[in-house]
């Protein structure tokens, strides 16, 4: 028997096409029909103004859930037309996309956060040994400002105006150029003076060289000695500690090509033993005798040799024979 207030209803089927809704005539109010004869299987029902309409259909023979997911859940496929709830990413919360993704006008990617300063992290290309990512991090701003990147590919430093690197209240800016990492973390700097009276450029010259320094670098040697490119520019010193006679040796263009106008300063310091200065294959001359050959620098003496060409320098100084 039916229950109070409530009225059995009927329920009808028909091989009609599932696109095509049954006429309100063949239904009254409540009463439902299911058209099979495809695989839409739509219900429809006539309601009390005796319109017929839609309640549902499953055209892709989709498998729904056989229960309610956790809050905050979507319904999501695996792909083989089950159905299920799994979790989705809410605003606020991290968003990773498995393909390429278009963002424009208020759909614009926006980072906030009330006391600390949120990043835009961008995940590197697959196949890596490791998941390295770039991070795009704002400083605390005072005003909105905008970056606007350039219209053709290249670097994102590409500019037609000279690159400004700003300084703070404390310092001027500086570059730091670090060193291979395989070697460890320490850096070259280049650095403004924390006051400038007016606007200076200092000009690279046009060719390959190594900067040198408004003091001579030294390299003290107390055993017999082979110069090595980066003597280029030092003084060398036999030590007055070191009272045996000595030979430092100035290699062949072919071992070490010294760039032509290397110069290199020897220093026999008082008290220290005969300082023989050899070169290998190439040639020496003695300024202003023109000759050829080792030379020998006494204590206390100070010797100068200047590369001229790819194989021949020139030597001169006191204590010098």
């Amino acid at each position: 028997m039916p229950a109070t207030n409530y009225t059995p209803i009927q329920l009808y089927r028909t091989n009609t096409a599932s696109t095509t809704a049954p006429s309100g005539a063949n239904l009254n109010a409540g009463e439902l029909a299911i058209n099979y004869n495809d695989s839409g299987m739509i219900l429809f029902a006539k309601n009390t103004t005796g319109t017929v309409i839609k309640l549902m259909n499953n055209p892709a023979d989709l498998l729904y859930p056989t229960a309610d997911g956790s809050a905050n859940y979507a319904i999501t496929t695996n792909g083989s037309k089950t159905l299920g709830f799994a979790a989705v990413a809410l605003p606020g919360s991290s968003n990773t996309f498995t393909a390429a993704q278009t963002f424009r006008a208020a759909n614009a990617i926006r980072s906030e956060a009330a006391s600390t300063q949120d990043a835009i992290v961008i995940a590197g290309r697959a196949g890596g040994t490791s998941s390295y990512a770039a991070t795009i991090t704002p400083p605390t701003l005072a005003a909105n400002i905008t970056l606007t990147l350039p219209a053709a590919t290249g670097t994102l430093l590409t500019s037609t105006s000279p690159l400004a690197v700003a300084g703070n209240s404390s310092e001027g800016a500086s570059i730091r150029l670090p060193e291979d990492t395989d070697n460890g973390t320490n850096y070259v700097a280049i650095k403004a003076p924390d006051s400038l009276a007016a606007d200076y450029t200092c000009t690279l010259p046009d060719e390959t060289c190594t900067l040198g320094f408004r003091n001579i670098p030294q390299n003290s040697q107390s055993a017999a000695y082979t110069l090595v490119l980066t003597d280029s520019g030092k003084h060398i010193l036999h030590p007055s500690a070191d009272t045996t006679a000595r030979t430092f040796t100035i290699p062949a263009n072919s071992s070490v090509a010294f760039p032509i106008g290397t110069a290199i300063t020897f220093v026999n310091q008082n008290g220290a033993g005969v300082v023989t200065i050899a070169i290998t294959t190439d040639t020496m001359r003695l300024s202003p005798a023109g000759t050829t050959g080792s030379r020998t620098l006494a204590a206390n003496g100070v010797a100068t040799c200047i590369k001229l060409t790819s194989t021949e320098w020139i030597i001169s100084g006191t204590g010098l024979t």
